[in-house]
């Protein structure tokens, strides 16, 4: 499974789509989330929002340490 957020303040960079089988020798960096916002407090629950509503399966990825980062 694979759902990018959206929304005010958020942009997905990637090269990953649902059902995309990804090779064994791929790039670590499979997406990339960007939360903006005019103060940090507002950026950080932008991104804290964002990672909530990703989804990424069937690969291990970072999200969990961004979380508690950003937590």
């Amino acid at each position: 499974a694979y759902a990018e957020p959206a929304g005010l303040g958020v942009r997905v960079d990637s090269g990953v789509r649902a059902n995309y089988t990804i090779p064994p020798f791929y790039d670590s960096l499979l997406s990339k989330l960007v939360a903006h916002a005019e103060t940090r407090p507002e950026a950080i629950a932008r991104a804290r929002r964002a990672l909530a509503d990703y989804t990424i399966d069937g690969v291990i990825t970072t999200m969990l340490f961004h979380r508690a980062a950003l937590a």
